[in-house]
């Protein structure tokens, strides 16, 4: 599922959700430069992660440890760390689900 965020005729974000049938789901977004800082990243996050629940998808994300933001919005969100690959990206899980 891929979906597009519009505010007057501009894409100021998208965000995916690719699901598995082993019951997992990978979430990733980008949200614009002009946006960013309005709490655009936090809904995006917050509204997977009640859907997943709902839905009963082990919601999860791999973020750079570079991407400083998107590290802030996750854990802020409530996503936790499971672990930090060599490839420098945080691995992140939704608690609930």
């Amino acid at each position: 599922l891929i979906y597009g965020v519009v505010k007057d005729s501009s894409l100021i974000g998208i965000f995916f959700l690719r699901l598995f049938a082993n019951g997992k789901a990978f979430l990733g977004f980008v949200v614009s430069k002009e946006a960013r800082g309005n709490g655009l990243g936090k809904l995006i996050l917050s509204t997977l992660a009640t859907a997943c629940e709902e839905t009963r998808f082990r919601l999860y994300s791999s973020v750079s440890t570079r991407n400083v933001p998107s590290l802030k919005v996750h854990k802020n969100v409530g996503f936790r760390i499971t672990r930090v690959m060599k490839n420098g990206y945080a691995e992140f899980f939704w608690p609930n689900t």
